[in-house]
């Protein structure tokens, strides 16, 4: 069955992709502390894998079985045939290869079905992956990347920098006197400032640029492809734009600064 082949081909690209994905992020989160929910999903992930792959073995086996069982019944037929004068005997082993042939399409039908309900299966499974991988990857207070996104965005900036031989640029920023801020009106605040701050940076940098959060309130941007001009003007908008901001208390209108 032509069918039955490519999509068992498609499959079988699919769950390699879904092995190497997971391969990867495990790699990935080898050396960090993954968040519950990223830990649940990777373990969830790794049982459906397993368990497609079987389906798909389970199918790909059940189907040498079918071929090799339709091969001995015509091999059979075949030596049946042979010598064979009477027209009622040559019915009933014609009969006998419409049975057989009956049964393959039926088998080859089933297998379809179930090879593609595993195709299904490992692209959710893909697609529960990626998402478990980006937010691994992502700060949960500001939605900019974390110190691991840094991490890893950061060694392929320098790569790419010294392969091709361009400008590459580091922007480095906190908050002034964020400790007093959390002291004097909590932390609950303090997030939000950090949070504008985030707003802010992410205003001003482009989409081939990446914002992670640092540490704290530290934030880090990584500018490819910008010279020392352009990533300090770039700095000087950010510092000018979120020093101009005036901070209250929602609640009581208390000035923060």
């Amino acid at each position: 069955n032509p069918l039955g082949f490519l999509l068992l081909g498609v499959l079988a690209a699919a769950a390699c992709g879904g092995g190497v994905l997971l391969a990867r992020f495990f790699s990935q989160s080898a050396s960090r502390h993954t968040h519950p929910s990223s830990a649940e999903t990777v373990a969830s992930a790794s049982d459906t894998l397993a368990r497609e792959l079987a389906t798909v073995l389970a199918v790909v086996r059940g189907s040498i079985a079918n071929k090799e069982a339709y091969a001995r019944s015509l091999a059979d037929a075949q030596a049946r045939l042979v010598g064979l004068t009477e027209a009622e005997q040559v019915r009933v082993i014609v009969s006998l290869l419409v049975a057989e042939n009956e049964r393959m399409r039926l088998a080859s039908v089933e297998g379809q079905r179930r090879i593609e309900a595993s195709a299904r299966e490992i692209q959710t499974l893909q697609e529960s992956l990626r998402g478990a991988e980006t937010a691994a990857l992502t700060d949960p207070l500001t939605g900019s990347g974390n110190r691991r996104q840094f991490d890893v965005a950061m060694q392929k900036a320098v790569e790419a920098s010294n392969a091709d031989q361009t400008a590459l640029s580091l922007i480095m920023c906190d908050i002034d006197h964020f400790k007093r801020v959390n002291d004097q009106f909590g932390h609950h605040v303090g997030d939000e400032i950090i949070k504008a701050l985030a707003g802010v940076i992410g205003a001003n940098v482009r989409e081939t640029d990446t914002v992670a959060r640092y540490g704290g309130e530290e934030f880090a941007v990584i500018l490819p492809l910008s010279g020392q001009e352009a990533a300090r003007a770039t700095a000087e908008r950010i510092r000018a734009q979120f020093g101009a901001k005036q901070f209250a208390v929602r609640e009581t209108k208390e000035k923060i600064g």
